[in-house]
């Protein structure tokens, strides 16, 4: 069986009234720069993994 790895990149932010919405709803608001960070991270991830696995 192959490896694998799971990335969970919690980016969604709350409303003005406090409410945080799940990644499919239409009122969801995301922080940009968590997704900055995580596709950097899967990025690195990737490019890692195929430095060491010629």
């Amino acid at each position: 069986m192959p490896e694998s790895t799971y990335f969970f990149i919690g980016c969604p932010l709350p409303d003005d009234n406090g409410e945080v919405y799940p990644v499919h709803h239409p009122l969801v608001q995301f922080n940009e720069e968590a997704l900055i960070v995580g596709s950097a991270t899967l990025a690195t991830s990737a490019t890692n993994w195929l430095r060491d696995n010629k």
